[in-house]
């Protein structure tokens, strides 16, 4: 059940980009940029991306325009100010026999300016429809928003130089993106959720098992956990980012063989009979290999640079300790590979949880009238004890205050085969609510739903009156 996009980009990460086209700012549905690595470290001086041999790296648009025989007329190529063309920048005409460029102004900025020459003859003149493309190596200044362009013919080089709409030729001008960067890497899961069975004894030290959870073995993530190159454009021609030199961007190129992923949650069930979480413990924790570290909180995976898909995070009670619920996230902790790359952590990602099955019960509408007194009485048929919790939902409006206000719930046990009644529910609850004193009680027990009965009552002592009503078992009413 391998995650193939996520392995197919890892594997051509270590290709040369070969046929992407150039960013077309003329092109009818807006120019496709170039997508280059947002963890280039970028000096204050700049960093030069060279577009040697990766076309997609290169600027193209139409002339826009039909030239007469000997007609010249003046460009100006402007982009964003993170931008500046080297040196080497070179822009080339689709129909060479037909005109000629003149020479470069303004390289070393953001800016250049040149002159088109329609020299073919009258059978063969510069025509709207041929392309000027530019090539060359860029120095870029920031990585952190895209670089746009815009293109436009003058009628005066004085024009060219200045930008704007004076002597700009109509149907010459266009603008659109030519590079933008992108993260180029990812961390995925697909959240599972595995159930402690409190039918197992003792309760809770096993799972209730379905296609990715054995008694004892959780596979959170189950075949959805991934780590690898990150394709930065969807459906489109680009597989991954681009490297400074304008090549698809490796792992290797981003991380070093220290680089880890830490997975966060109750991890006591893979401790040993001791408590101790080093030896054999250590096997009970996988991620494409098993924890070099392991805690009560935490369990740490050594990836490297090698990617994967289609896993999950393993988790295995083999000595049937007793399970809390609890979510499980994971966070990669990148280490560069040189300092040409600064890949920064992913944290976060949830790969599942470990909930707890057994009985919920609730009395809608919990009040207290003056002279009255609330309770609850709970009932264990069973041979185990069992805890509860009871917690308020308020009304609308309503909020809590005084000595409940921290946590404004009530926990127990519930012997086995015996029943609890529940006296201070109006003082320590209930009484605990501003304006009006009723809301919601809700009961958790952690036993088996056809063992628990609970029922909610509201006394008047001085007139002898009580008013008895059986909890509801929500999605049963």
């Amino acid at each position: 059940m391998l995650n193939k996009k996520l392995l197919a980009v890892a594997i051509v990460g270590t290709l040369v980009a070969g046929n992407a086209a150039a960013a077309n700012l003329s092109a009818s549905g807006g120019a496709i940029p170039a997508i280059f690595a947002k963890e280039i470290v970028v000096p204050s001086a700049g960093i030069v991306l060279n577009s040697s041999g990766n076309p997609a790296a290169d600027l193209t648009w139409n002339v826009g325009y039909n030239f007469s025989a000997g007609e010249v007329r003046y460009a100006r190529l402007e982009c964003s100010n993170t931008i500046k063309f080297a040196a080497g920048t070179a822009v080339t005409l689709s129909d060479p026999a037909a005109g000629n460029v003149g020479s470069l102004n303004g390289l070393n900025t953001n800016t250049v300016t040149f002159s088109i020459t329609s020299v073919g003859g009258p059978a063969n003149n510069v025509l709207s429809a041929d392309t000027l493309l530019v090539t060359g190596a860029h120095t870029v200044t920031s990585t952190a928003t895209p670089v746009n362009c815009s293109v436009g013919l003058y009628d005066q080089p004085s024009q060219a130089q200045a930008g704007g709409t004076t002597g700009l030729i109509a149907g010459s001008y266009f603008s659109g993106p030519y590079l933008t960067f992108a993260q180029s890497y990812q961390l995925t899961a697909d959240p599972t959720v595995h159930t402690a069975d409190v039918e197992s004894d003792p309760s809770f030290s096993e799972f209730v098992p379905d296609s990715v959870t054995g008694t004892d073995v959780a596979l959170l993530g189950a075949y959805s956990v991934g780590y690898g190159l990150r394709d930065p454009d969807g459906t489109g021609a680009q597989t991954a980012t681009f490297r400074i030199d304008g090549n698809y961007i490796t792992m290797a190129d981003l991380f070093a063989a220290t680089t880890t992923i830490t997975a966060a949650g109750d991890f006591t069930p893979t401790r040993n009979a001791n408590g101790t979480y080093t030896g054999a413990a250590l096997g009970r924790a996988w991620l494409n290999g098993n924890a070099n570290l392991l805690t009560a909180t935490s369990a740490r995976f050594p990836v490297g640079n090698a990617a994967f898909g289609g896993l999950y995070l393993y988790l295995w009670n083999q000595l049937g300790h007793v399970m809390s619920e609890s979510a499980y996230t994971l966070t990669l902790n990148p280490v560069a590979a040189s300092a040409a790359y600064a890949p920064t952590a992913i944290t976060n990602v949830l790969a599942g949880e470990i909930v707890r099955n057994g009985t919920e019960l609730q009395a809608p509408l919990a009040q207290v009238p003056g002279g009255w007194l609330s309770r609850l009485v709970l009932t264990n048929t069973g041979g185990t004890d069992r805890g509860y919790e009871v917690t308020v939902q308020t009304e609308v409006g309503t909020s809590f205050a005084g000595p409940a206000a921290a946590d404004n719930k009530l926990t127990g046990v519930i012997p086995a085969g015996k029943t609890v009644v529940i006296d201070d529910i109006s003082k320590n609850l209930l009484g605990a609510v501003t304006g009006n004193p009723r809301a919601t009680l809700i009961v958790t027990v952690a036993g088996p739903n056809n063992q628990i009965q609970g029922l909610y009552q509201i006394v008047n002592p001085d007139k002898g009156s009580i008013s008895n009503h059986v909890l509801v078992r929500p999605g049963t009413n």
